[in-house]
């Protein structure tokens, strides 16, 4: 019986001290909730003695009260005393949200405590509401050079220097930046460059670019990349930018010609190889282009007539024409017209403005009844003659011809010294235009094929240069 009076007791008692514990648990609770206090620990920031310039005075549109607040929290900033600024600017911002000097001044306080990324947030929110606000970009500019985040505060001075080009830290931070950057982005553009990564060097290129787009010396090199790259258009604006100072390198008219040619452009590119030539008359590889894109475009200018000389038995007076007119067009340019001269049988010809041409420029002649015989075989004095007429006419013109003009005193088996075609044909010989065979004969009678003049037209179109 006692046993079971004691119980009830036992148990109240347990429940009890149970009780008590779980109270003077709940308190200890409720004062760890508290914690202490927040740290308002300062740290450096990227030209802070510059911040105390954005805000000058307090916003215009706070009340006197608020204003008050705000010149005490900004105050207290500059002092580092970032609880009371803290305290200020929370407070103003729970009555002011939409004031974006209040969120970029809480910004600055997270700044000062090495909140980067709040701070970012903070700057953010306050131009999303005033797109041009000075202290959000001087804030978001410092806070990309707290991160060390070049790139990201060179985009972001830019912008601000948009906005306030004399501001301060715009010129102690933009400058060295942009040099620093640019020359970054040439070394990785040059590095890529001698491991033919072209594309990859063509972006870096033009990052360094627009870092400095007043950057010179560089177009050159740029013009090359972007070529090989496959951007020929981008090519030909650097080269043609570059050849404003460097108007005198053959090199660079032929790289100038070869980003034209790869648009196909070739009436501009054929004359870029042949200024090209004229700078650099002994590089193989420039004629060679030159003589390629004057194909080229002569298979899209010329008669399909034109295109079957090579293959003639016989090359025809109306074929020369057109051979020397198309071929030395470039180095004719220049040269003076005859105007009086009329060849009546050449409108019968598929040649005949280029008989016209070249009548005009005393290449061929007419025979005494005005006649031009379109048609008729063209024998190999002839073809001499016709090849020391065109020397003539560059002698008389701006046209200059690699080599020599005058004949060396040669002894050809079949063409005397006092032969009338003699000087022709020795100046042929010696310009390596035509051929004499092993027994120094030259055969000034045979008629010669339209493969042999396209081959002597071309030999002497690689020796001149307008």
């Amino acid at each position: 019986m006692k046993l079971l009076e004691k119980t009830p007791l036992r148990r109240w008692g347990a429940h009890k001290r149970r009780a008590v514990s779980t109270l003077a648990a709940g308190g200890l609770v409720a004062l760890s909730s508290c914690g202490p206090e927040r740290s308002f620990k300062v740290v450096p920031v990227p030209a802070w003695e510059l911040s105390g310039q954005v805000f000058r005075e307090a916003p215009a549109e706070l009340s006197p009260s608020d204003r008050r607040a705000f010149e005490q929290g900004w105050r207290a900033l500059m002092l580092d005393d970032l609880k009371i600024a803290s305290e200020r600017f929370e407070r103003l911002s729970q009555n002011r949200r939409a004031v974006p000097a209040v969120e970029s001044a809480l910004g600055y306080v997270e700044l000062r405590q090495g909140n980067v990324a709040s701070a970012e947030k903070r700057f953010a929110r306050a131009l999303q509401s005033e797109p041009r606000s000075v202290a959000a970009l001087v804030g978001l500019s410092q806070t990309a050079l707290s991160a060390g985040r070049e790139e990201l505060a060179f985009e972001r001075l830019r912008a601000l220097e948009n906005v306030s080009p004399s501001n301060a830290l715009v010129a102690r931070y933009l400058p060295p930046l942009r040099l620093r950057l640019a020359e970054s982005k040439l070394q990785e553009a040059r590095r890529l460059r001698q491991a033919r990564s072209y594309r990859e060097a063509s972006a870096k290129y033009n990052e360094a670019f627009t870092i400095t787009p007043e950057a010179t010396g560089l177009d050159a090199e740029v013009a090359e990349v972007e070529l090989m790259a496959g951007e020929a258009d981008r090519a030909a604006q650097y080269a043609k930018r570059a050849l404003e100072t460097e108007g005198g390198n053959g090199s660079l008219w032929a790289l100038y010609g070869d980003s034209l040619k790869a648009q196909g452009q070739l009436t501009p590119a054929v004359e870029a190889y042949a200024k090209a030539r004229t700078l650099l008359p002994s590089d193989a590889g420039i004629q060679e282009r030159f003589a390629q894109a004057r194909a080229e475009l002569d298979r899209e200018t010329v008669p399909p007539e034109y295109l079957s000389i090579a293959d003639s038995e016989r090359l025809t007076r109306e074929q020369l024409a057109a051979l020397l007119a198309v071929k030395l067009h470039d180095a004719l340019s220049s040269a003076p017209r005859r105007t009086n001269v009329i060849a009546t049988d050449a409108n019968s010809s598929w040649a005949r403005d280029y008989i016209q041409s070249a009548v005009a420029a005393g290449l061929l002649d007419v025979f005494p009844n005005h006649t031009f015989q379109p048609r008729a075989y063209v024998r190999k004095g002839e073809l001499a003659l016709a090849l020391q007429a065109a020397l003539a006419a560059f002698g008389s013109s701006k046209t200059h011809v690699i080599g020599t003009s005058e004949p060396d005193p040669l002894m050809i088996a079949d063409v005397p010294r006092d032969h009338v075609t003699y000087t022709a044909v020795a100046q042929a010989v010696t310009l390596g235009l035509l051929p004499v065979d092993t027994m120094d004969r030259f055969e000034p009678l045979r008629f010669v094929s339209g493969q042999e003049g396209v081959e002597a037209v071309d030999a002497l179109s690689r020796k001149v240069t307008p």
